[in-house]
């Protein structure tokens, strides 16, 4: 992996969560699919969560604390506990500019190092990264269909517009 391809899914990524959080307050992303599934509140924050642990990976230090979005793990959601909605898109893009600037920064010795964050894992530093990138593609693509749940258009069109 190289960080052109990184950046590139990193960004691609970018537009999609930005468009999918275009007009949702904070009352939608707590709506819940029926009959189970996670809120757009819960994707939106276990991203931002996500992001701001892998900071420590590629040498950067995060703008937040390391527990500030400990709420978005599996069991650890509660609507009560669950941040704003406009803290969360905040915290995201804040989040995108690190990582941008810290890919940017790494070698290809660097990508090829071991990660240090899964241990049990045998993963480079770059392959951890393209993991990364794939999660959140995922999550992206889940906002998209929770924008439907809630009752929201889609934002992300073909080129036939359907």
């Amino acid at each position: 992996m190289d960080t052109s391809s990184l950046l590139h899914s990193l960004g691609t990524t970018n537009v999609v969560v930005n468009r999918n959080l275009e007009g949702i307050n904070h009352r939608d992303s707590l709506v819940h699919p029926q009959p189970e599934g996670r809120t757009f509140n819960w994707i939106l924050g276990h991203m931002v969560k996500t992001r701001n642990e892998i900071l420590e990976l590629i040498g950067k230090k995060s703008p937040y604390p390391k527990n500030k979005f400990e709420v978005y793990t599996p069991k650890g959601f509660s609507e009560a506990k669950a941040v704003d909605v406009e803290e969360l898109k905040a915290a995201f893009n804040s989040l995108q500019r690190e990582l941008e600037d810290g890919i940017r920064s790494l070698s290809p010795e660097k990508l090829n190092e071991p990660a240090t964050l899964r241990p049990d894992r045998p993963d480079t530093v770059g392959s951890l990264l393209a993991t990364i990138m794939w999660h959140e593609a995922y999550h992206a693509g889940q906002l998209g269909t929770m924008r439907r749940v809630i009752g929201k258009e889609g934002k992300i069109k073909n080129p036939q517009g359907e």
